[in-house]
């Protein structure tokens, strides 16, 4: 029987993926994750209360337990301690921010099912791709139980630079009186900073969700979806919502040459067709909003495929088709190879650059064949002062204490694999020699 488990590090990645994953008889979900952390255990107890099988990374390794695919919204490099007999498949999980939905770490994957004609000819050069349609088609839904009367505004801001969350809550006491409010915040903001939003949300005069809270349940019976550069913009289109993005003032300059050029990220160039402004018109352009027709029906198929069919069920279809013809050898197959040559090639201890995520992925894979690691390196000092799974934590300075010929280094983080690089090369180690980064390939 073919086992399929669903990578998730986020609450949004199971509600994405849970139609998909009960179409499998055998299947779970795999948190990627730091464990042990307040995160992973909210995520856990979410899993739980939803009645699904789950684990976590390290206890995979640990029980040698063995999947036949991996279903993943984005690339982990932690995907590597697996193996390559595994089938690394995509889905989609959101149009919005081009630039990294496209980029360059979709050619790990095997397979990408994507929403439509749009991200298929984006992704087609770098792995095969079908246009399968929203994982959550056809769209099921238990409604949200709004409070009032009034017009009912959704805000689904996004985070970062490209957020206008600040913005609104700037804006956001000259609406609560005139419509029902509710923030869906995503998984990487709060509202800690935002004064009002604040205040509100304690008088109980609005709401706001966190991730535990389904999109899908939220965006059906609002009136009004008012968004920035998240992908909730796409969400509430695949509903034929009437829909209002504000422009962020730090991507005000951004927003005006992509909107008069022809290449651009589609979060910016969808303002053609829908209705955008800046915080401060909100009052007067969500009451226009409201009053004008929808007006972007003709791109959707151009957006998304499967409209009307059990999308599920075809990605299912398709993959079992795929894994057939699958020869048992992914795309990460290579660098597994250097990894199992560079880790077996003499008996230097063991450093791991980087005591995140991927690093302490690594750890397992290599506990799982009994090598030993001598310590970590990382920069977080709460790491250096209790170690981690055992295993001590000096800081990025103290490389300089060790030699090419007693240690040999391995770096698991993608973000400060350039700065360990450095520091290594000043040290005298030598790359493929004394380091390996694990995120890259041959």
């Amino acid at each position: 029987m073919t086992t399929a488990g669903f990578a998730v590090s986020t609450i949004f990645h199971y509600e994405h993926l849970k139609h998909l994953y009960r179409t499998w008889e055998d299947a779970l979900f795999v948190l990627f994750s730091l464990d042990g952390t307040e995160h992973t255990t909210k995520i856990k107890n979410h899993l739980h209360r939803s009645g699904v099988r789950y684990c976590h990374v390290k206890e995979l390794c640990e029980k040698n337990i063995h999947l036949d695919v991996l279903y993943s919204v984005y690339w982990m490099p932690s995907f590597i301690v697996l193996g390559p007999e595994v089938m690394h498949v995509r889905v989609m999980y959101g149009y919005a921010k081009d630039e990294w939905n496209y980029g360059s770490w979709n050619r790990n994957y095997d397979l990408i099912f994507t929403y439509g004609p749009y991200a298929e000819e984006k992704l087609c050069d770098a792995t095969p791709c079908i246009s399968a349609g929203h994982p959550r088609l056809p769209i099921r839904t238990s409604h949200y139980a709004w409070r009032s009367g009034r017009k009912k505004l959704l805000y689904c801001p996004t985070y970062g630079e490209r957020s206008s969350l600040p913005e609104f809550d700037a804006i956001v006491p000259q609406l609560t009186n005139d419509y029902e409010i509710t923030v869906k915040l995503h998984h990487l903001t709060d509202i800690a900073f935002c004064p009002n939003l604040s205040e509100f949300q304690r008088a109980e005069r609005i709401r706001v969700l966190d991730e535990s809270h389904d999109l899908f349940d939220l965006i059906p019976d609002s009136d009004l979806v008012i968004s920035d550069h998240s992908g909730a913009i796409f969400d509430a289109m695949l509903h034929e919502r009437k829909i209002l993005l504000i422009d962020p003032k730090p991507m005000k300059e951004r927003i005006a040459q992509e909107l008069n050029s022809d290449e651009g990220s589609l979060d910016i160039k969808i303002r053609t067709l829908l209705p955008h402004c800046e915080a401060e018109r909100l009052p007067e352009a969500i009451s226009d909003a409201l009053a004008a027709p929808i007006g972007y029906k003709a791109v959707l198929p151009k957006l998304f495929s499967g409209m009307g069919t059990e999308v599920p069920q075809n990605i299912r279809r398709h993959t079992a088709d795929r894994l057939q013809r699958f020869d048992r050898k992914n795309r990460q197959t290579a660098l597994l190879h250097r990894f199992h040559r560079f880790v077996s090639a003499d008996r230097r201890k063991l450093v791991i650059c980087g005591a995140g995520e991927f690093g302490q992925s690594i750890l397992c894979l290599l506990k799982s064949q009994q090598q030993e690691t001598a310590f970590y390196v990382d920069s977080d000092a709460s790491k250096q002062e209790t170690g981690v799974n055992g295993i001590p934590v000096i800081s990025p300075d103290q490389l300089a204490h060790l030699t090419p010929a007693g240690h040999k280094c391995l770096i698991a983080t993608v973000g400060g694999g350039p700065f360990y690089e450095r520091k290594l090369r000043q040290f005298g180690f030598e790359k493929d020699i004394d380091y390996i980064c694990l995120f890259q390939q041959e």
